[in-house]
């Protein structure tokens, strides 16, 4: 599970991909908004962090944008921390070693 903190970093790095490419397509945080369907304060909340948007909202931001999704995704590997994952398998495989053998000397 990642952290509170690398979730919120992947948001943030969100929003400043979305910034970046509203600033590269000069269009406004309002228009924006308007080709999304969305509110200017939902842009301005998204490219601060604060606003999480749905799979679907992605999609269509990367394509209002002209960005490939994976780039507008591109802080996704950094969400997760595979070294993480990989010792959380490890110490659960272990505790399960454990209780096997305390199991078989009872």
């Amino acid at each position: 599970m990642p952290s509170e903190e690398r979730i919120k970093s992947f948001y943030l790095d969100l929003g400043q991909r979305v910034r970046a490419g509203r600033a590269r397509t000069k269009m406004s945080q309002a228009d924006l908004a308007t080709r999304l369907g969305l509110t200017r304060a939902s842009i301005a909340n998204l490219e601060a962090g604060r606003q999480h948007p749905a799979a679907h909202q992605a999609a269509m931001i990367a394509e209002v944008l002209e960005i490939p999704i994976q780039d507008l995704l591109a802080a996704a590997p950094h969400a997760v921390d595979p070294t993480e994952t990989q010792h959380a398998a490890l110490r659960k495989w272990a505790r399960s070693q454990a209780k096997t053998d305390t199991e078989e000397t009872s």
